[in-house]
């Protein structure tokens, strides 16, 4: 089973995708938000036979939910009702510090691409959990 992890940035979002058997994220894409954002994720959905959605739920230092965690809440309810798709929460906390220093080590500062590893560290977090816990999603 694949899943997908989304990294909602105001303009941005980046996606990273599992490998089949659900242990290992890969960096997808980044998409622009805008006429073709839902057209272009049903294409994602569709074309690796994704069944769950992972999306970013940025969380304070205490992990409390604010105004953005609402706002990311807000979305996953938006995206589970328009693909019929199951869409789950994960707390992305220093999700994006990570990436912005992975890309300034590799010498690359397009924040599009920190989205798309911030997503592919998200859903890697999210599978490493899975397998800790003894769950397996295939």
């Amino acid at each position: 089973m694949r899943i997908l992890a989304l990294d909602l940035g105001e303009r941005h979002i980046g996606a990273a995708i599992s490998d089949e058997s659900g242990r290992i994220a890969f960096p997808c894409t980044v998409l622009e938000k805008g006429e073709k954002f839902f057209q272009e994720l049903k294409k994602i959905v569709e074309d690796y036979h994704v069944e769950k959605i992972v999306i970013g739920h940025p969380l304070d230092i205490r992990g409390e939910e604010g105004k953005e965690g609402r706002k990311s809440r807000k979305e996953a309810e938006g995206l589970k009702d328009i693909l019929k798709i199951d869409c789950v929460l994960w707390d992305e906390r220093y999700t994006s510090r990570q990436a912005s220093d992975i890309l300034r080590g590799k010498g690359k500062k397009k924040k599009e691409s920190e989205h798309m590893i911030a997503a592919t560290i998200l859903l890697q977090s999210y599978l490493d959990c899975l397998r800790t816990e003894g769950r397996s999603e295939d």
